[in-house]
């Protein structure tokens, strides 16, 4: 599911709803509470097929600012 910020939580909870396989592109949702109302959703749908897209987790990029983040001795 790829939507603006603003539109995920409605589209993703109508998508939770049915017999498919969910890939939530990231921001899952504006703040915690939107992501949690999804999560509801999908348990009442009893969905356990609901993923969110963190592949930028394993960029060279992101693994230098984790790095630059690391405290120094």
């Amino acid at each position: 599911v790829t939507v603006s910020e603003d539109s995920m939580r409605d589209v993703a909870i109508d998508c939770v709803g049915r017999p498919w396989a969910v890939l939530l592109e990231k921001p899952p949702g504006l703040d915690v509470g939107e992501v949690e109302a999804i999560e509801s959703a999908a348990a009442e749908a009893g969905q356990k097929r609901v993923h969110v897209a963190l592949n930028r987790r394993f960029y060279s990029s992101t693994a230098a600012a984790r790095d630059d983040l690391e405290p120094r001795p």
